[in-house]
């Protein structure tokens, strides 16, 4: 790829039971972003951390300041458009 920029559309979180479910739109993911996405997301709900956190994560580059990379279990990819 020529650059790294991805824009998200849209990103839904459902709670069906006992699972939770996010999805996640976008124009395109990059390697393991999808599970950077939804540690940090966990991180952010069991309040490990707070939004100005993930703010300067996204604004600094620090990978550091997010959640872990999740396990790829469970990560099912729904459809792909063109």
């Amino acid at each position: 790829a020529e650059t790294t920029v991805r824009t998200i559309y849209d990103i839904r979180v459902e709670r069906v039971n006992t699972m939770i479910s996010i999805k996640v739109t976008g124009n395109g993911f990059l390697y393991n972003m999808v599970r950077i996405m939804v540690g940090t997301l966990l991180k952010v709900g069991s309040g490990k951390i707070k939004k100005d956190d993930v703010i300067k994560m996204l604004s600094t580059g620090k990978r550091s300041l997010g959640g872990k990379t999740l396990s790829a279990k469970g990560l099912t990819l729904m459809s792909v458009e063109y």
